[in-house]
């Protein structure tokens, strides 16, 4: 048998820290390593045969420093990928709900709806139609062309 076949490393337990990054006291990044330690220690002691030894703290405490001056991605790249890949917006049924549920999933709608010809003219034919009542035949056109472009609007994701 292999002695270190089931070894827990502490990199297995510490990942999980998500304020590792962060420059904290480290008395109180010790006392968060320990009792991140004593949870595991815990759950492997359960297990016949299994026995866990404590890392060398002083060694951990001092691996945390990260050079924050060169990120894993710069800015202007993770900028760029936002743009090209954004975030599936949530699906409503009409432009009506849309509006009323979502100040930014609206301005997000529009700023797409203008990048096109046909969206333009939806948007200036809706503008023109907002101030007209609910039943008006020319609103209820608008809001028909609104919720169709927004159902092209939902494909291109």
């Amino acid at each position: 048998m292999d002695v270190y076949e089931n070894e827990i490393s502490p990199d297995d337990w510490l990942v999980s820290d998500v304020n590792a990054d962060r420059d904290d006291d480290p008395v109180a990044y010790e006392r968060k390593l320990r009792k991140k330690y004593d949870t595991v220690k815990r759950d492997v002691n359960a297990i016949d045969g299994l026995s866990i030894k404590a890392p060398d703290w002083a060694t951990l405490i001092a691996t945390k420093k990260r050079d924050d001056d060169h990120p894993l991605v710069s800015e202007s790249d993770f900028k760029t990928w936002s743009r090209k890949n954004p975030k599936k917006p949530t699906v409503y049924k009409t432009y009506e709900e849309l509006a009323r549920k979502s100040k930014a999933d609206t301005e997000a709608f529009r700023t797409w709806a203008k990048t096109s010809s046909p969206g333009k003219k939806v948007l200036e034919e809706w503008g023109r139609s907002e101030k007209l009542k609910p039943a008006d035949a020319a609103r209820v056109k608008a809001l028909k062309m609104l919720d169709a472009l927004l159902a092209g609007y939902y494909k291109t994701f």
